[in-house]
């Protein structure tokens, strides 16, 4: 019998200061994701799980003893900016995960945002997708559930749920969601993904990533909610912070869009703006109408690059 997959989860998580008694140190969705996701590990029977954060030094006490521990993160959003709230590089997360001893002995890793809930059968999934159907890079997208009691967007008091709650979350209806905050990709993939000084918290994070994932991997999918893994990842509640208009979520978005600018060598090697369409095969033109993210690039930078909007050049990993 062969051996099991070696998977890690690298996962942000932090300490809220003045944290609810009910899920310190943590928020209520860092607190019942952990909870989550150390569930999942020991329920695995197809999958060797291993999993593993990397923060800021004062965090160091939040991160729980089944955890790797990687190497401290020394930038942030305070440092580098001068700004009031610190938030990590992703690519600080990731270069610590690349260069830890352990790092050649994963087969796969998967990256969720810090407030993604996975189901207890979640590597399981993951390793059965995998196994089934030789995909080198996927995402799996969520269900947002209801926060607490009651259901999602129903005013009035009610209590949020914590991670004694696990049972009911997993058994709760949800909303589809088309947005990505999961990724699993082949360990060789993760080496090369590139993330410059783009940090956590605001968008545009998923474009990035999910560019490289199309054009490096080599059969690469996009699995929503309600396509075989139904209940595989939840959110609690419903739009993030960063999505409310104000002259602080504009200051980080700009400076966050700034920065995926500064990649634009990297992303536009993944991309191409002069494509023929009518020269695509079948499989090709598929591709490129499934793909929106070198285009979503392309439509905000476009004209600063003096090029039409783009779409993807599919590469194959090396």
């Amino acid at each position: 019998l062969s051996s099991p997959m070696k998977i890690v989860h690298l996962f942000p998580l932090y300490k809220v200061k003045n944290c609810d008694n009910r899920f310190c140190p943590y928020n209520q969705e860092v607190s019942v994701a952990i909870a989550a996701m150390q569930r999942a590990r020991e329920n695995a029977k197809n999958a060797t799980v291993t999993l593993a954060t990397s923060v800021f030094t004062e965090d160091g006490d939040a991160v729980p003893s089944d955890f790797v521990r990687l190497p401290n993160l020394t930038r942030s959003t305070q440092s580098e900016y001068q700004l009031d709230k610190k938030l990590p590089f992703i690519n600080d997360l990731f270069d610590n995960l690349r260069s830890s001893p352990d790092f050649s002995t994963y087969d796969f890793v998967i990256y969720t945002n810090g407030d993604i809930v996975v189901h207890e059968s979640f590597y399981d999934t993951v390793a059965s997708i995998i196994a089934k159907h030789r995909n080198d890079a996927f995402t799996i997208n969520r269900l947002t559930v209801a926060k607490g009691g009651g259901e999602i967007g129903k005013k009035g008091s009610f209590e949020l749920y914590t991670a004694l709650d696990l049972d009911f979350i997993y058994k709760l209806p949800g909303i589809k969601h088309s947005g990505y905050d999961c990724f699993v990709m082949k360990r060789e993939i993760f080496e090369q993904i590139k993330m410059g000084d783009i940090f956590l918290g605001y968008p545009p994070i998923a474009p990035i990533i999910m560019l490289q994932l199309e054009s490096l991997a080599e059969r690469f999918k996009k699995i929503p909610a309600y396509n075989g893994t139904q209940g595989a990842t939840f959110h609690l509640g419903g739009v993030g912070k960063w999505y409310k208009k104000s002259i602080r979520n504009s200051k980080y978005t700009k400076i966050n869009s700034e920065n995926a600018y500064d990649l634009r060598e990297m992303w536009s090697a993944h991309c191409t703006f002069s494509i023929n369409p009518n020269k695509l095969t079948k499989t090709r033109k598929l591709y490129v109408a499934n793909n929106k993210f070198c285009k979503r690039l392309g439509d905000r930078f476009g004209n600063r690059m003096k090029l039409p909007t783009g779409e993807p050049r599919k590469q194959g990993r090396p």
